[in-house]
């Protein structure tokens, strides 16, 4: 029977990747996590202690694997795979993007790794908006870096449902997929979903000419880079 590693198995993705996967019926399923007493994931899910950016503790974790979710660690990537590679992992299926992008090093590493591989790239998620309450909620408005950007974010459960297609079924070999929603800029998602139009309480944090100010540079690295977290 072929086991199943989903790394990160206790964050935004990999916990929902988790649960796909026994949906599924995917076999068996390992979990790597850094709490094991306090996962609290599915009966009969394997439980294994580990952490990615610790990789000396993910010999035990990657014994017998046939196929690996990678949630994105730029910083020990290539010494994880190396460690899949030597476990005999055969299928690789990882959160990153292009290869130009911030998360472009976790897709180069994958390629050059050996085992079979399949990218994922999403958008920024869809709820990341949901940051925005506190300020609707004090002030009836939102400032952003860039309020009539274009974006297409994803719903979160979107990626690892695609996810566990992926590591279970063939065909999906050497392709990267860029997940996606519908293109809205912020302002129209609040129109959208607040039921009101916008009008003049929307506004942006920038000057200009200017970097946003500290208190919106968050959101402003993320218009840059894409995405706000990827686990």
């Amino acid at each position: 029977m072929m086991t199943i590693l989903v790394t990160g198995a206790t964050a935004n993705i990999g916990r929902k990747v988790v649960d796909h996967l026994v949906a599924a019926g995917a076999g068996a399923v390992r979990a790597l996590t850094t709490d094991p007493a306090r996962a609290a994931l599915p009966e009969g899910v394997e439980v294994a202690l580990g952490y990615l950016r610790e990789p000396e503790t993910l010999p035990a974790a990657l014994e017998g694997v046939s196929a690996m979710y990678l949630a994105p660690t730029p910083d020990t990537v290539e010494e994880v795979l190396r460690l899949a590679r030597e476990a005999g992992v055969e299928r690789v299926v990882d959160l990153s993007g292009e290869h130009e992008s911030w998360w472009g090093g976790v897709a180069k590493a994958v390629e050059a790794s050996g085992p079979a591989w399949t990218h994922l790239s999403p958008g920024d998620f869809m709820e990341n908006t949901l940051s925005w309450a506190p300020q609707i909620i004090a002030t009836d408005a939102v400032r952003e870096p860039y309020p009539e950007g274009r974006s297409t974010p994803i719903a979160m459960d979107d990626i690892p449902r695609v996810a566990a297609v992926a590591l279970t079924t063939p065909g999906h070999e050497g392709r990267s997929y860029p997940l996606t929603g519908r293109r809205c800029s912020p302002a129209s998602t609040w129109r959208s979903g607040s039921g009101r139009p916008a009008g003049s309480r929307w506004s942006s944090c920038r000057s200009a000419g200017t970097r946003p100010s500290r208190s919106c540079g968050r959101r402003w690295a993320a218009a840059r880079s894409g995405t706000w977290t990827r686990s």
